[in-house]
Order: structure tokens, then C-alpha cells, then sequence
């Protein structure tokens, strides 16, 4: 039979009669809270990183199309799948990529008075998205108030499911962002098929 260590015993006897545990009852009032303040700040965490990579997701389809004077359809659809690389580590399976092209005309025959429209030239969305519908109109971003402006429009969502969550509170946050970017070329970015705007 084995042993248990006189030191071992005593401890626990000693622990048996003391009547002073202020230190473990602090202990078992802090415990939770400390538990709550790791899980949420950790949480916390993988969201604004996750809110990060949406915003870099955006800038970078919306930079990478700004760049084209002319584009297929074939190139906008390979740019969209090339989100997972943006996104590593996280899942892309949910991710939502809409980008447009859009113009800014004015839509006042009166040549005194001006009344700007941005409308939609082309759309093309990744199988989550939705494309928006040709002349649609969007509202005008700051800087491309201007007749003749054109500008490409990235919208990018992507849900957040945090590990834990209570009944009905915080089960999905939606993350997005929206980016309108110049094109390079100075002109629209014409999609092979579409007629210009």
C-alpha cells in the first residue's frame, strides 16, 4: 500500500482547520469575472481582426479592378475567389463580394444647374452576393461629385459568429464594408460585353 507523505497530510490538515479562507472566497468572486474578461476580450480579438481583413478585402478587389481600362468577366470572378488569401485564416465560404462600376453624370438638361447621378454601369457578385441591376443608383461618395466621375464600387459582408454566445444576443455580427475606388485610367472600367456608359 502506498504512503501518503507526512508533509502532504499536514498540509491538508492544516487546511482542514483553518478558519481564515478570505483568500479563496476572493479567489471564487474573481474567477468568473477574470473568465468573462478572457473570453470577451478574446472574442473581441478575432472580431476587429476579422473587421480588419472585410475593410482589406474591399480596398484590394476595388483597387485591383480600378486598375483595368478594360476587364472580362472571367477576371472579375478570378479577383472575387482570390478572397481566401485575403482573408487567411479565416473561412471565405460566407464572405459576400459585389463590385460595380459606376459613373457620375449630370441628369439636369438645364446647363445651369446641376444634378448628379451615380449610376451603375456593370455588376458582377460572388455566389453570396447579389450584382446590382445596370443604372441603378448609388449614393455619391465624397470626391467623385463631378459630371463625368467614374469609380468602382466594392461591397464586401461577412458574418462573425462568436464562439460563445447567449440565448439570442451576439449569435451573428455582420461585418462589411463598402469602398469606392478611382479608376486609373481615368475613365470607366469597361466590362467586355456591357456597352459603356
Amino acid at each position: 500500500m502506498t504512503r501518503i507523505p507526512a508533509r502532504l497530510v499536514d498540509l491538508v490538515r492544516r487546511f482542514a482547520r483553518a478558519r481564515s479562507g478570505v483568500a479563496a472566497i476572493e479567489f471564487a468572486f474573481v474567477l468568473p469575472v477574470m473568465l468573462l474578461l478572457f473570453i470577451g476580450l478574446s472574442q473581441t480579438t478575432v472580431a476587429l481582426s476579422m473587421d480588419r481583413k472585410v475593410t482589406l478585402l474591399s480596398r484590394t478587389t476595388a483597387d485591383l479592378v480600378g486598375r483595368m481600362g478594360s476587364t472580362t468577366i472571367a477576371e472579375i470572378n478570378g479577383i472575387m475567389e482570390a478572397a481566401s488569401v485575403v482573408l487567411e485564416p479565416y473561412d471565405d465560404a460566407e464572405v459576400s463580394i459585389v463590385l460595380s462600376s459606376v459613373v457620375v453624370r449630370d441628369s439636369n438638361p438645364d446647363p445651369d444647374s446641376t444634378s448628379l447621378e451615380a449610376r451603375v454601369c456593370w455588376s458582377r457578385a460572388n455566389a453570396n452576393g447579389t450584382a446590382r441591376s445596370p443604372n441603378q443608383t448609388v449614393p455619391i461618395p465624397a470626391g467623385f461629385d463631378q459630371d463625368g466621375a467614374s469609380f468602382v464600387f466594392a461591397e464586401v459582408r461577412m458574418p462573425y459568429r462568436p464562439l460563445f454566445s447567449l440565448d439570442n444576443l451576439f449569435t451573428t455580427i455582420n461585418l462589411w464594408d463598402d469602398t469606392a475606388w478611382p479608376v486609373r485610367s481615368g475613365g470607366q472600367v469597361q466590362l467586355s460585353g456591357v456597352a459603356p456608359c
